[in-house]
């Protein structure tokens, strides 16, 4: 079993809200990204990259707040 713990954050929002199936979906504050979905990943967003740098990857990325 496989479990990508990186993305959990982002499927959780995903799965909170299913309008962001299919879309790049990134989880941060405080100008940090905490993780990306798959989508997001193949645009080159990571995790601990700043947001300002990951929107300017990808203009169409939707940021959510963590609600851990």
């Amino acid at each position: 079993m496989h479990i990508d713990f990186d993305m959990f954050y982002a499927a959780v929002e995903i799965w909170d809200n299913p309008l962001l199936e299919g879309r790049p979906v990134a989880v941060g504050e405080k100008g940090i990204v905490s993780t990306a979905n798959y989508i997001a990943r193949k645009v080159g967003i990571r995790s601990g990259m700043p947001i300002f740098i990951a929107r300017k990857l990808c203009s169409k990325l939707v940021m959510c707040k963590p609600d851990f």
